[in-house]
């Protein structure tokens, strides 16, 4: 079902009048509850959705040829060699897998302008995997991202205002 919305976004982006060959300029975020689902979901979807140009990343603290660590504050600006690699994988992303707390890390960044500017502003789908677990004690992190997401992506209250004028 997950897979559908991905497409749904997909196919939306093509028919606008884009094609396979063009980079998809959005970002879905897929959270999961464990490390060990990332895993799974990310190599199952790494090959279903490489013929249509999507790439895939996880957001993990091990060391993996297709991980990325959101522990540093460089993951999104650095200019260290290895987190210039890192922002230049998250700039060629198209789903990122994380878990609720890496994702609680890295959205702290999307409030400081210009630092998480480039991945937030790229976000056009949420997935939550086992949103049941909302009433865990791990539920307050993805509280606070989809909080976060709101704030970020909704307009200012003025402009809600004047918008419901129209």
């Amino acid at each position: 079902l997950l897979e559908l919305a991905v497409i749904h976004l997909h196919d939306a982006w093509l028919r606008s009048g884009h094609s396979l060959a063009d980079p998809f300029p959005f970002l879905v975020l897929y959270v999961c509850p464990t490390k060990a689902l990332c895993r799974e979901v990310f190599t199952s979807w790494s090959a279903k959705f490489l013929p249509y140009n999507l790439h895939c990343l996880v957001v993990s603290s091990e060391d993996l040829s297709q991980e990325i660590t959101g522990d540093t504050s460089g993951c999104v600006v650095s200019a260290s060699p290895a987190h210039v690699e890192e922002t230049q994988q998250l700039a060629h992303t198209t789903i990122l897998f994380t878990t609720p707390e890496k994702l609680e890390i890295l959205s702290r960044r999307w409030s400081v302008p210009s630092a998480g500017d480039a991945l937030a502003g790229r976000i056009r789908l949420l997935l939550i995997d086992e949103i049941h677990l909302l009433n865990e004690p791990r539920g307050a992190n993805i509280e606070t991202v989809v909080a976060r997401l709101r704030s970020r992506l909704s307009p200012p209250p003025s402009l809600r205002a004047s918008h419901r004028r129209s």
